[in-house]
This record gives structure tokens, C-alpha cells and sequence, in this order.
């Protein structure tokens, strides 16, 4: 419920549930990966764990910007 109106989710699924950070982690994997391919030569290091990351990025500041 919210704003007095009940909702009901068509698509998707419950984020609490079991498989919710595996799936969650596969479909970042997947939507990210054209993106880490065409700035590989950019990243040094680069570690991710479903929604959170770390990088060291060591290609330049317009790369940077293209990047994001």
C-alpha cells in the first residue's frame, strides 16, 4: 500500500527472497559487461559484489567521462 492505494507487482520478483542477490548479481554481470569490455584497457583493478564495487581506473579524464 502506499499514498491510500494498493499496488501489486506484475513483473519481477520479491527482493527478499533467496535467489534475490544471485539473480540481481547476474543481471548487473550481464547489462555491465559491453560497458567493462570496451574500457578494459582503462581499469587496473576491479571487483564487484552484486550492487557494490570498487575499480581503479587509470585511463584518462575524458575516458572517464565517456565511461559513465
Amino acid at each position: 500500500m502506499f499514498s491510500d492505494e494498493f499496488w501489486r507487482q506484475i513483473r519481477g520478483f520479491a527482493t527478499g527472497i533467496t535467489c534475490g542477490a544471485s539473480l540481481a548479481h547476474g543481471f548487473l554481470n550481464e547489462l555491465c559487461r559491453p560497458v567493462f569490455e570496451r574500457y578494459s584497457a582503462c581499469i587496473l583493478y576491479h571487483r564487484r559484489y552484486i550492487d557494490d564495487g570498487k575499480m581503479i581506473w587509470i585511463g584518462s579524464r575524458q575516458q572517464l567521462q565517456s565511461w559513465f
